[in-house]
């Protein structure tokens, strides 16, 4: 299992690891290239988007199977979320708010800037059928637009004062689940083509220094996996009981990132101030974290990315 690792330091900030489930280890990390603040990635087949920083903050493209390697700088600052589809390349940007769109077929060139406003706190693009979901942390807001209608607003979905929505996940019946970075929540609302409803809310954690940060889905839907730095945990929730039904350790310090393998068998979670990338082995049937496996030290590690997923 071929793992891509992004981390937040100044240079060396791309990696590739392995791991083998044989023997439960990590090889040793091995530098891609030699990149500055690669914040977040994505790997769709062949294709590995990435945010990085030269002079300028903005993105790279590798496309192995083509041998090809693109970049488009032209932030000032880089962005916190990158995300792919077959035809664009979308990023969000923490401080200036802005989501940037970039047409894959044409050599990363700019199609869409659209703006949420300075300092909203823009943290995640997510692509749900032909529909943008932006989560604003600052601004308790998520903003949802159309693809095909010129990227135009359609709705905001409007949260507590002070909540912080951070990151979504929405599964195959339009269930939407919101991740609140200040107040540590877990949202769940129900997509319609008439509106959105909010059907429950779950509290993560009641501790004052924690902060939500990351959420995966199992392909079965049944389970949702939720990291909290602070107290340095990864929380499972039983969708169905809508309950957590394990509480443990990262692994290490500020768990910015976790991931489920494309085979589920395993999660990964970068512990962005303990330098680490864990290794968790999950029960298919439970949904619960049985054994941690294995650990490989990789400098400010805090994007995860499956090769080939």
């Amino acid at each position: 299992m071929f793992v891509y690792v992004g981390a937040y330091s100044d240079n060396n900030s791309l990696y590739q690891v392995e791991f083998d489930n044989v023997g439960n280890y990590f090889s040793k990390p091995q530098i891609i290239k030699d990149l500055a603040e690669v914040k977040y990635i994505s790997c769709k087949e062949s294709c590995l988007a990435l945010i990085t920083k030269t002079k300028k903050a903005g993105i790279a493209y590798f496309d192995f199977k083509n041998n090809d390697y693109l970049t488009n700088f032209n932030e000032d600052s880089t962005p916190c979320f990158i995300e792919q589809d077959n035809d664009y390349i979308y990023t969000a940007n923490y401080h200036s708010g802005e989501i940037i769109v970039y047409d894959k077929k044409t050599e990363l060139s700019i199609i869409k800037r659209i703006s949420t406003g300075y300092k909203s706190g823009a943290h995640q693009t997510y692509r749900y059928q032909n529909y943008l979901f932006i989560p604003c942390l600052n601004k308790d807001k998520i903003y949802i637009y159309d693809i095909l209608n010129d990227f135009s607003l359609v709705e905001i979905l409007d949260f507590e004062k002070a909540s912080g929505p951070r990151h979504i996940a929405i599964d195959s019946n339009g269930n939407l689940f919101v991740l609140t970075e200040l107040s540590n929540e877990l949202y769940h609302f129900k997509l319609s083509t008439k509106d959105i409803k909010l059907i429950r809310v779950l509290k993560i954690s009641k501790e004052e220094a924690s902060a939500s940060a990351a959420i995966a889905l199992a392909d079965d839907e049944k389970y949702l996996y939720l990291s909290v730095r602070g107290q340095n945990t990864i929380e499972v929730i039983d969708l169905e009981e809508w309950r957590i039904i394990q509480s443990l350790y990262s692994g290490g310090d500020h768990p910015r990132e976790l991931k489920i393998s494309p085979d589920q068998n395993y999660i990964l979670v970068a512990n962005r101030y303990s330098d680490n990338i864990v290794c968790f082995k999950r029960d298919l049937n439970s949904g619960k974290i049985v054994a941690k496996l294995a650990e490989t030290e990789i400098k400010q590690a805090v994007t995860i990315a499956f090769k080939g997923e």
